[in-house]
């Protein structure tokens, strides 16, 4: 009987850690996925603000001198 609980305990133990490593991976894509998508964000709002202001200014050199 004492060999059965030992079996038992190693197999137990050996589950919770493979749960545990899992849950752990699982936690960390999921906090690099947010880090990910929070970085895009930001980086798209700046990205943004240039495009415009270039817009901007190509349509402020495009346009023709006013005709008199």
């Amino acid at each position: 009987m004492a060999d059965y609980q030992e079996y038992r305990r190693r197999i137990l133990h050996r589950r919770w850690r493979r749960v545990f490593i899992i849950v752990a991976l699982l936690a960390l894509v999921a906090l690099l996925s947010a880090i990910g998508i929070l970085w895009k964000v930001l980086h798209r709002e700046r990205v943004d603000t240039v495009l415009s202001q270039n817009t901007i200014l190509r349509q402020v050199t495009r346009r023709s001198p006013p005709q008199q």
